[in-house]
């Protein structure tokens, strides 16, 4: 009988890089939605001692739903999210803090110039 092939293992993960600058998503429905977010974020890696920027950034980015108003905090460190999470919580601007909104999508409209001339 053939012997039969062994499983491959899965490809291991990559460990986040200590010390990059990573973005934190935050998502939410309404720019007020969005301020309570980024507050409530802020309140949390306050009270973290052992989550890394990379650990919530990772987090964010896989673990929450995607909604319209979006905002990205650039962070190398905890000071640093913590600082883009409360100016962003005040509605302020910030260094390393973009804010926007996707817009509904818009209607295609298909041209064929020349056709039934």
């Amino acid at each position: 009988a053939p012997a039969e092939a062994p499983e491959e293992a899965p490809a291991p993960v990559p460990a986040p890089v200590a010390g990059g600058v990573v973005p934190l998503v935050v998502t939410a429905r309404s720019t007020a939605s969005l301020a309570g977010q980024a507050e409530r974020l802020a309140g949390f890696v306050e009270g973290a001692d052992a989550v890394s920027p990379a650990d919530l950034a990772g987090a964010l980015a896989s673990g929450r739903a995607v909604f319209g108003e979006r905002a990205v905090v650039l962070a190398g460190s905890a000071e640093e999210a913590l600082s883009g999470l409360r100016a962003l919580a005040r509605g302020e601007d910030a260094a390393g803090v973009v804010t926007g909104g996707a817009g509904a999508p818009g209607r295609a409209v298909w041209v064929f110039p020349g056709q039934g001339a």
